[in-house]
């Protein structure tokens, strides 16, 4: 079942603010090309390199894709801290909900969508 977008990074992603528009855009073009706006990101070894200013330009640039986007995060190990908290409100003040897991079944909970591969 197409439900949701799921986009699996190699272990070692590292998003920097440089990556903001390449990571955004990718998601923004499968949600178009697709018609779905339920997205789940996993990513194994995970690592951010972002400061507030740029938590700021992610979190606008993640509601600019489609309107009513929902985004689970799945980062196993990794722990929400408040830059996190910042761009899951910068993005919900734009209308599109983002939420963090460690867990791919949980997120695909959250998100309403199937729990099968």
């Amino acid at each position: 079942m197409n439900d949701h977008i799921h986009i699996v990074h190699p272990p070692g992603f590292t998003f920097r603010s440089e990556s903001i528009d390449e990571v955004w855009g990718t998601i923004g073009s499968a949600c178009k090309k697709y018609s779905c706006f339920k997205v789940l990101v996993e990513v194994r070894k995970f690592d951010r390199e972002l400061d507030t200013a740029a938590a700021f330009d992610s979190g606008v640039a993640a509601s600019k894709i489609v309107k009513g986007l929902k985004i689970a995060l799945c980062f196993p190990g990794y722990e929400p801290d408040d830059i996190s908290e910042f761009f899951k409100t910068v993005a919900y003040n734009r209308g599109t909900l983002v939420e963090f897991f460690q867990d791919a079944d949980e997120a695909r909970e959250w998100l309403g969508v199937s729990t099968g591969p």
